[in-house]
Order: structure tokens, then C-alpha cells, then sequence
């Protein structure tokens, strides 16, 4: 299974922190990745490469393993980004987003707003006649703010977003049937395995 890199940057930045990413990208098609091989292809410790795992294996995004070098005696970890639980995490971050947008349409929608010419501030009405429809940073006059390139703009974002979320639930959902299948073909070896033991029994008798 491979995650959109895109979709994967923006959990990583929004859920772990920015310097995860490169780190997550080199590792998420892969298993078992010696942490000595990370640091060389990122050209960073081995130290520094540990702490950005310890950080992601918190959020339950990577697991290891570890096998004894038999050269030096000492332990080295392997590690693997866990696609599935990262797929989750981004359905579930992309659906956060789409109601916090359709929220800021609905509220955009209902209010009126000012902003400086400068981009100093945004204030509703309220808060705009409560200075006079001033800005209190460089006292430029306010002005109103074009409501409807605002609500377009949120419009367009959503848009997007859902398309966004509809190709992760669409991956979501194949990875779901293959996981089914997968268990399925195993139950079906179970059986033929038990039936194959009981004939071997018998011909025992």
C-alpha cells in the first residue's frame, strides 16, 4: 500500500513536526529500515535520527525490530512506518479539516468583516466599531472586506478537500477488502490443514 506523499507531509507537519518528513518519505514503501542506513542517506546521527522515531513511534506511526550484530554484539534497530495506521490518521485528519472549513464558511457567511489595507489585522464589526474603524497598528483607516472572494476562496478549499478525502477512503476501502481476502485464504489454509491431519490419523488407525 502507498500513501500519497502529499497526504503523508501534511499529517507528519501537523501531527509530528516538519523535520519528520524526509525521514518518513525515505522509509514509508519499506521494512525493516536499519537506523545506521537512515542517518547515512538523511546525512544525520544515528542519534538524531533516533529521536525523530522515538517522537513518531509515540503517535504509534512506526514500529522495529531488532536483531544483534554479530560482528560488534551490540543491538540495531530496523524500523517500518506503519502505512495502515498513518492512513487512518489521515482520514481522520482530512475529515477535522472539512468541518472546520464548512464551520469557517457557515460563520464567514453570517459575519462581516473589516481589515487593514496593510494587513494588519481582521476584525468583525463589533470589534472594528469598538475602534472606531481604525487599525491600531498603523491607524489606517479599515475597510470591509469582499465577502463573497472569501466565501469563494473556503468554497474552492473545500472542494478540493473532499476530492482529497474521497481518494483515502477509496485506498482505505481496498486496503479493507485485501486485509479480508487475506484473512479469508487463511482460514480456508487453516481448514485444509486440519482436514489434511485427520486423514493422516485415520490411516494411522
Amino acid at each position: 500500500m502507498k500513501l500519497p506523499e502529499k497526504a503523508v507531509s501534511d499529517l507528519l507537519k501537523e501531527t509530528v513536526g516538519d523535520d519528520t518528513v524526509k525521514l518518513v518519505l525515505l522509509i514509508k514503501d519499506k521494512e525493516n529500515v536499519s537506523e545506521f542506513k537512515i542517518a547515512d542517506k538523511l546525512n544525520i546521527t544515528v542519534n538524531e535520527v533516533r529521536s525523530i522515531l522515538y517522537r513518531l513511534n509515540e503517535k504509534n506511526m512506526v514500529f522495529s525490530t531488532r536483531k544483534k550484530d554479530k560482528t560488534k554484539g551490540w543491538y540495531i534497530y530496523y524500523w517500518t512506518f506503519d502505512n495502515k495506521k498513518g492512513l487512518e490518521m489521515i482520514v481522520d485528519l482530512k475529515k477535522n479539516r472539512l468541518n472546520d472549513l464548512k464551520s469557517t464558511l457557515n460563520k464567514e457567511g453570517l459575519t462581516t468583516f473589516f481589515v487593514c489595507p496593510n494587513g494588519c489585522m481582521r476584525l468583525n464589526s463589533d470589534q472594528a466599531l469598538e475602534l472606531q474603524y481604525k487599525c491600531s497598528e498603523c491607524n489606517s483607516v479599515l475597510n470591509q472586506e469582499d465577502r463573497e472572494t472569501v466565501l469563494n476562496k473556503v468554497k474552492n478549499e473545500i472542494k478540493k478537500l473532499t476530492l482529497e478525502l474521497d481518494e483515502v477512503l477509496k485506498l482505505r476501502e481496498e486496503v479493507m477488502q485485501k486485509h479480508e481476502v487475506s484473512e479469508r485464504k487463511k482460514k480456508e489454509r487453516k481448514k485444509i490443514k486440519i482436514k489434511v491431519k485427520k486423514v493422516k490419523v485415520k490411516k494411522k488407525i
